[in-house]
C-alpha cells in the first residue's frame, strides 16, 4: 500500500474514531475496537 494511501486511511479512521467516542464514550467496544485497528 503507498504511504498516501495508508496516510489517508489512517486519517479517516482516526475522524470515525472520534466520532464514536462523541456518541457512545471511550470505554465502548466499537470505540475499543476501532482503536487497536488504528494501532496495527
Amino acid at each position: 500500500m503507498e504511504m498516501r494511501n495508508l496516510q489517508k486511511l489512517i486519517e479517516d479512521k482516526k475522524v470515525e474514531l472520534i466520532k464514536l467516542v462523541n456518541k457512545y464514550g471511550f470505554r465502548h467496544q466499537q470505540v475499543l475496537s476501532l482503536s487497536q485497528d488504528i494501532d496495527k
